[in-house]
């Protein structure tokens, strides 16, 4: 199965399924074939009884023993959870005191109590959350290779906290963490910063929260910290403005100098796609305007995250006629998608024009491997630029993308 887990580890679930549902087929009561009976209850999203039937049948098939205690784990966690949902204390209780292995019990625990905060349960939350954390550091203190999980689950605490307004406590518990990092990530590291805010102690925030703007990480919600920073440092607002414009120069010098360097020479494939809302898009019609594509999908987290990002890159050109963006949905697996898609988007009010691509071979023809990948096509139907992954913040993206656009309008 070592195929199988490469694939899903690089983002290709749809191969990673292919080669696992092989091997199930071909041995029915093999490793194969208990990981897809188990993973199928996984996915669902159905009634808590529903999933106990499941379950139950699938146990019969699979007993538990030591190659399958993982599975039957976190399946009885995925049932503790539903009942969470509805809001079934006994169940709950019931099902979380038959998880066996800690670590799976602890962050079951933690993820509910995070679930009761956002009902506004902050009681309950804070009384499941203690006793999840506390678990869990048993756990950690006696295997040395969860250290990093630990600084994860202690990060999580600690914003648990500040949601509660706890800011003293958080505090506390995000220093430790903070001091005690070798390598601070930039979650830690703005997390950090966002706490001694709110503990008014913006003048130890201010450079943390600086260095993070010219790294190219940031974002509204950073820079709504920083300017409370450098208020609560320097004890007004004077000079404020010059001073992030500042750090935005630094910023966008740093994207201007990456995106010379990076500038492609490659003939887009044409294709003609079907929209999400029944129409019909051909790359060929739209030769002499900047085209950028975005492919993603429904479960791709890092796609998700891209798109404040791109929301604000859109409305930057909202009334620009010769720049397009297209949304091109690829590797989805459930049959629903039109459904998820549609909701999602009107969820988060995103004016995204969504192309259908999952079963056709344009993702292949683009060479995408793994998602996000936007890719960017100028007037000639020549694609200049390509940007896999998402890993900086809104400013950054939208400039970057701003730059690779502008630098593509001029591109012969």
């Amino acid at each position: 199965m070592a195929a199988a887990n490469v694939c899903y580890y690089m983002g290709l679930p749809v191969q990673s399924d292919s080669i696992f549902m092989v091997a199930a087929k071909k041995y029915p009561r093999g490793e194969a074939a208990m990981t897809v009976a188990f993973s199928t209850i996984l996915r669902k999203d159905v009634k808590a009884q529903d999933l106990v039937t499941a379950y139950q049948q699938t146990a019969k098939r699979f007993p538990e023993n030591e190659l399958s205690s993982d599975l039957h784990n976190r399946t009885r966690a995925h049932i503790a959870s539903a009942y969470l949902k509805e809001k079934d204390t006994i169940a709950l209780n019931n099902w979380l005191s038959v998880i066996k292995d800690t670590l799976t019990l602890s962050n079951t625990e933690i993820q509910s109590a995070e679930w009761l905060l956002e009902q506004g349960d902050t009681l309950t939350a804070r009384a499941m959350m203690d006793k999840g954390i506390k678990r869990m550091l048993t756990v950690t203190a006696n295997r040395g290779m969860y250290k990093g999980y630990e600084i994860s689950v202690l990060m999580n605490y600690a914003e648990f906290l500040f949601k509660l307004k706890s800011y003293p406590q958080s505090l506390k518990i995000i220093k430790e963490v903070y001091d005690s990092s070798a390598e601070r990530s930039v979650k830690l590291q703005q997390l950090y910063a966002t706490i001694l805010v709110a503990n008014k102690r913006g003048g130890d925030a201010l450079d943390i929260l600086a260095t993070l703007l010219k790294d190219g990480q940031g974002d509204d919600m950073m820079k709504a910290s920083l300017k409370e920073a450098y208020t609560q440092a320097k004890g007004t607002q004077d000079g404020y403005n010059e001073y992030v414009q500042r750090i935005d120069s630094v910023m966008k010098a740093k994207l201007v100098k990456d995106t010379q360097l990076e500038m492609l020479n490659e003939k887009a494939p044409l294709f003609t796609l079907q929209g999400l809302e029944g129409d019909t898009v051909s790359l060929d019609k739209l030769k002499g305007k900047i085209v950028i594509l975005d492919f993603w999908a429904t479960w791709c987290g890092p796609c998700k995250r891209s798109f404040p990002a791109m929301k604000k890159a859109i409305n930057r050109y909202v009334q620009d006629q010769d720049v397009v963006f297209l949304f091109i949905d690829c590797m989805e697996k459930t049959k629903n998608v039109h459904e998820q898609i549609s909701k999602f988007l009107s969820d988060h009010e995103y004016p995204f024009h969504v192309l259908m691509g999952t079963d056709t071979n344009i993702p292949d023809r683009y060479g995408v491997k793994g998602i996000p990948n936007k890719i960017i096509i100028d007037r000639n139907g020549t694609i200049r630029y390509r940007v896999i992954g998402f890993d900086e913040g809104d400013d950054a993206a939208v400039e970057r993308l701003s730059l690779m656009i502008e630098a593509a309008k001029k591109a012969v």
